[in-house]
């Protein structure tokens, strides 16, 4: 009898719904995370990030690291070693005109950050989607795909790219951040491994105010 009732409980166990994760929120919650995470993120426009970024394109591959600096629309790119300029390479602008400094010195002008480095550099990075895009966020109209147990996206697709988010890191006094990210598009696939993330603004609390 003993051994019948033992049976019947292993049995039971078995049946039985595992335990979330720990961590994990629950499924209803997942949604709600999702919600707060991009509105604590909308408004986080002043940051800097280390990182190495690899650029494959037409079976080329090419390794650099990237220091980025983003203040509301102006940004600075500073990438330390040479895509067939010779000594590396500056982008800086903001929403009205965007500069290319070669290692020579020599600048570029143009009216976007994508279509300067389309046009020397024959590469077509969406610079703008990706602001928003190494911050976990969709850019445009985007698909935002499944997300994890912490609400947090584990793809995004827009305008013919995807994002394929890897892995986070935290960040003191906001969500966690994206740590590796993919971007696959349809001639060109970038890999971004962030060593650093720095907050320059404290960002939004609920109701979209500052601290």
């Amino acid at each position: 009898m003993r051994r019948g009732l033992l049976v019947l409980v292993l049995l039971l166990s078995a049946c039985a719904p595992a335990p979330p994760r720990q961590g994990a929120l629950a499924p209803g919650q997942v949604q709600q995370a999702w919600q707060l995470r991009q509105a604590q993120l909308e408004c986080l426009d002043a940051w800097r990030l280390q990182g190495r970024l690899s650029i494959l394109a037409e079976g080329e591959r090419r390794v650099l690291r990237l220091r980025w600096l983003q203040r509301q629309e102006a940004f600075e790119m500073a990438l330390s070693a040479p895509l067939n300029l010779g000594g590396g390479a500056r982008l800086h602008g903001d929403g009205q005109r965007v500069v290319l400094q070669q290692g020579g010195g020599e600048q570029v002008f143009a009216a976007s950050p994508d279509e300067v480095l389309a046009q020397q550099l024959g590469l077509q990075v969406p610079v703008q989607a990706l602001r928003r895009w190494v911050l976990g966020l969709p850019a445009g109209p985007a698909e935002v795909g499944a997300l994890d147990g912490a609400g947090r996206p584990l793809w995004l697709s827009g305008g013919g790219w995807r994002i394929d988010i890897e892995s986070w890191q935290a960040v003191p006094a906001t969500p966690a951040l994206p740590q590796r990210l993919t971007v696959q598009g349809p001639s060109l696939r970038l890999t971004l491994l962030i060593d650093a993330w720095e907050l320059l603004a404290a960002p939004c609390q609920m109701g979209g105010s500052r601290e």
